[in-house]
């Protein structure tokens, strides 16, 4: 083998393996993204779903009490999408089945990921999942929810949520 064969195959061999490095950090990146995401969703819903008459959630008596419970779900939310989390009354939707039925509480079971989908093109991620919330009466209300999450301030972040059904504790 004459020299510049072998420079040419060491260029080569030093490009695969820069690519490779490349594409293995993106890889990675994108599963620690995926954790972290999974992991803020389920924080997010255990904190939401969880109410009970003695809960602080349901200890709101003004409005003021009721900022300051809303600010509690601030950072998981784009600004933007809080607001509408907060204006919408998403927050409050729990707290309020437990206030119309004062003997019954509310509990976190279970989150299913169905969908996790990275969209490169508006660097996000489509996240379609199956709540399972357990009512102290015995009953399990299932929701099914989407969320997309976008970085904000270097932060994933819940930029859009959709919840598909308010779980059949609602429509009884």
């Amino acid at each position: 083998m004459d020299i510049s064969i072998k420079k040419a195959y060491i260029k080569y061999i030093a490009l695969l393996s820069i690519v490779l490095i490349v594409v293995g950090l993106i890889i990675q990146f994108k599963v620690i993204d995926r954790v972290m995401i999974k992991s803020m969703l389920k924080s997010y819903k255990q904190q939401l779903c969880t109410v009970s008459v003695d809960s602080e959630s349901y200890a709101i008596a003004d409005f003021e009490d009721q900022i300051v419970y809303m600010d509690t779900y601030k950072n998981f939310f784009t600004e933007e999408s809080f607001m509408e989390f907060y204006g919408n009354r998403i927050g409050s939707l729990y707290v309020d089945f437990v206030k119309a039925n004062p003997k019954i509480s509310l509990q976190f079971k279970e989150i299913k990921f169905d969908k996790f989908v990275y969209d490169s093109e508006k660097d996000r991620f489509i996240i379609n999942y199956t709540l399972q919330i357990q009512a102290s009466d015995g009953k399990v209300y299932t929701e099914s929810n989407q969320s997309i999450i976008i970085k904000e301030n270097g932060q994933r972040k819940i930029d859009h949520e959709k919840i598909f059904n308010y779980g059949s504790m609602f429509n009884n």
